[in-house]
């Protein structure tokens, strides 16, 4: 039987792409390319790379394109750090920041999840936790992450 192996990950989090003050983020850019260079040279290509909290500032679909060349320059970097030409799966958790914020009839809605805390004491919170645990059914909430999960 082989040894374990230890899976090695690229973890990074709360990117908020898109937020103000954003031509600052090409000097951190710069700095997070040089050390993912000299990590990947010395360390190996990761096994995946996590992507969690706020990948964008507002959800807003043109913050998810600046999200997808980040991400191919950043697989860039490790591929010719490492000299492959694999590249790991990313592995994405979205954050409050990644929801459309509804407006209108349709913030109206989701009114009822003011509540949410009262669990399933609320009948309609109950409700929506057997629509989307036990059912898996995302529909009422799936507008929410249109952009994210384009």
């Amino acid at each position: 039987m082989a040894p374990p192996q230890p899976i090695r990950w690229l973890h990074l989090s709360d990117l908020h792409l898109g937020c103000r003050g954003e031509a600052l983020w090409w000097q951190v850019n710069e700095e997070l390319e040089a050390s993912v260079r000299e990590r990947a040279a010395e360390l190996g290509m990761p096994d995946q790379i996590l992507l969690t909290g706020d990948i964008a500032f507002r959800g807003a679909e043109a913050e998810y394109r600046q999200e997808d060349a980040f991400l191919a320059a950043l697989r860039g970097w490790l591929r010719e750090a490492t000299g492959t030409d694999r590249a790991p799966p990313v592995v994405p958790v979205p954050g409050n920041h990644d929801l459309v914020r509804p407006k209108g009839r349709a913030l109206c809605n989701l009114a009822f999840l003011e509540n949410y805390s009262q669990g399933r004491d609320d009948p309609l919170i109950a409700q929506f936790q057997d629509d989307l645990w036990k059912h898996k059914d995302v529909a009422e909430i799936a507008p929410l992450f249109v952009n994210y999960q384009a």
